[in-house]
């Protein structure tokens, strides 16, 4: 019995059925395998039986169930404008949880009201990164405002596109801005920081990040004033940094591309890193297919890069460090980066499943009951075509979608 049927943007249907609903004929993943099950949705709520009659009875007709999937780093709904236009595609991947790793604190506000009114993706919102007066994002932003006959000015930039620190001094003056756009998560920028060279060097203006000192200040600031930190990190150096200054996420892993002059030495993790990363509980969100969006490069470069992000990911798996699934494709998602995983051939398709709808959504929202489907949790998943870990390719046959008991309808 449908009571509210509510038609959104890009043709997705909103349909609230009265409760409770008994869905049957299904193959539930449960810890690492599939089950024939029934299960039951009240108050938007997985339970195994109900004491009322039911309102609807739902045939899964031998769908495989799932929890919905988790993009841990992108920047595709970090704007108002990006989450009223992509959530409904995030929505129909079956991606129902995200972290958006930048964006603008003047309207990070406005952001989180249009996806909390769609109501489609749930999303950790970072404000604006924060970095040096000399560090990346600014080249970015400059290359995106520059035209003919006009050449964005730096001092324009600072603290509107990107919040720049460059001494522990700055710090504290700089929280009322952190805090304006950031309520739980922050992004800091290290960029190659051992190579002392790259700073009043024009050539890297606008790509280095923040200093050391800048960094191991900055960290136990913000998590004592209850925001988690992510650390973008293009070097080995640059991983050890954010490691001890005690960061909550590692938001790339190094070696998806290599500056000129650096080589794989640059990019291979310490293990005194790695080990310290696990006894930290800090997780590694790998983009590792990334690598896509660097350019045409050598067959012989592909073939080392690769090589090295095996290693890396291998040593970082048997030290027990928490793997997230996350993409950073503006022009893919986070399916994209477990292709790339699948094509690195080092994880099971246990490992890599878990990761992407469980270990990731629960990383993102530690203190909700979801990535699983047992009871008391929220009765969010997807109904594939056919069993996923027999072959990936059922992660895209998606044939229906609940979020929180209310199913959505693609046509």
């Amino acid at each position: 019995m449908k009571v509210l049927i509510i038609l959104l943007s890009l043709g997705i249907l909103v349909a609230q059925a009265a409760e409770p609903v008994h869905y049957k004929n299904g193959y539930w993943y449960q810890n690492g395998t599939f089950r024939p099950m029934d299960w039951y949705v009240k108050d938007g709520i997985l339970v195994e039986s109900v004491q009322e009659p039911v309102a609807e009875v739902v045939d899964l007709a031998g769908g495989y169930v799932i929890p919905p999937y988790a993009e841990a780093h992108n920047h595709n709904l970090q704007s108002p404008w990006l989450a009223e236009n992509f959530a409904p595609a995030y929505h129909q991947k079956g991606i129902f949880y995200g972290a958006m790793l930048c964006g603008n604190h003047g309207t990070a506000g406005k952001t989180r009201q249009t996806l909390e009114d769609s109501a489609l993706v749930d999303v950790v919102l970072a404000g604006a990164c924060i970095s040096s007066s000399d560090g990346h994002p600014l080249r970015m932003a400059i290359n995106s405002r520059r035209t003919d006959g006009y050449e964005p000015n730096p001092e324009d930039l600072y603290d509107r596109s990107y919040i720049v620190i460059d001494s522990p001094d700055e710090i504290e003056q700089k929280w009322e801005l952190i805090k304006s756009g950031s309520d739980d998560l922050v992004k800091i920028m290290l960029v190659h920081h051992e190579l002392n060279e790259r700073r009043n060097n024009p050539e890297f203006f606008g790509v280095n990040g923040l200093t050391p000192e800048t960094v191991k200040a900055l960290v136990p600031f913000l998590q004592e004033r209850g925001r988690r930190v992510a650390a973008h990190t293009e070097s080995a150096a640059d991983f050890a940094l954010a490691v001890a200054a005690g960061v909550d996420w590692i938001a790339h892993l190094p070696g998806y591309t290599w500056w000129e002059g650096r080589t794989a030495a640059d990019y291979r993790l310490s293990d005194q890193a790695i080990a310290l990363a696990a006894k930290k509980n800090i997780a590694v969100i790998p983009t590792a297919g990334v690598v896509a969006l660097m350019g045409s490069q050598p067959p012989e470069r592909q073939q080392a890069i690769a090589a090295l992000q095996r290693d890396n990911l291998q040593r970082l798996r048997n030290a027990g460090v928490t793997l997230l699934t996350g993409s950073d494709r503006f022009d893919a998602d986070v399916l994209s980066e477990v292709d790339y995983l699948v094509k690195l051939d080092m994880f099971t398709r246990l490992e890599l499943l878990d990761m992407l709808v469980r270990i990731t959504p629960q990383a993102l929202f530690p203190k909700r009951h979801i990535g699983r489907l047992t009871t008391g949790y929220e009765a969010s998943f997807l109904v594939l075509e056919g069993n996923p870990l027999v072959d990936f390719k059922h992660l895209k046959n998606i044939r229906s979608r609940v979020k929180k008991g209310i199913r959505t309808v693609v046509p």
